[in-house]
């Protein structure tokens, strides 16, 4: 009698026997096998997938559970973060005065709201990096930048070699290109 007592006084784990709100093993599995067909999706892009195939469930995985399914899972290694380039000490030319050098650069083509294409010209003194133009153009071709750079020519100088300047330039274009 007295080993009987001394079990029923002993401390009892506290922790639940059921997790009420686990995923259910068939879902894992789906899930899994989704990821599988497709390595390079994540939750977002499986989520919808499996809200298709399992239409007569009534809750579906949020994207954070598809996502730890996934991790502890393991169907595929996580990307390998690329190391960061540092920063250049050294300007690409020998800038001793402003307006001596100035950087150009298209800063990519993005669609805008109505469908047309918006290329960002920008033009910056090297010296004093300051912002010398920043143009939306429709498309990068040589009319519509030589249009900016005599517009910035004539307000901040160096209009004489304005010809020269975009001579050379549209001899590199094609070269870097």
């Amino acid at each position: 009698m007295s080993r009987k007592v001394s079990t029923w006084l002993k401390d009892k784990s506290r922790k639940r026997i059921t997790q009420s709100n686990e995923t259910p093993e068939k879902i894992v599995h789906l899930i899994v096998s989704l990821r599988e067909d497709h390595p390079s999706w994540g939750p977002k892009k499986l989520r919808p997938i499996l809200k298709g195939t399992w239409h007569r469930m009534k809750q579906i995985p949020s994207e954070t559970t598809i996502g730890n399914i996934l991790r502890k899972k393991r169907p595929s290694q996580p990307k390998k973060k690329r190391p960061r380039v540092p920063q250049s000490l050294f300007p690409f030319s020998n800038v001793v005065a402003p307006n001596d050098v100035w950087c150009v650069d298209f800063k990519g083509h993005f669609t805008v709201g109505n469908g047309n294409r918006c290329d960002p010209l920008t033009i910056t003194d090297a010296y004093s990096r300051y912002l010398l133009a920043c143009e939306i153009l429709n498309k990068t071709n040589a009319e519509q930048t030589k249009a900016v750079f005599e517009r910035v020519f004539k307000e901040y100088g160096l209009y004489w070699r304005s010809n020269q300047i975009m001579d050379h330039l549209l001899q590199v274009r094609p070269l870097a290109a």
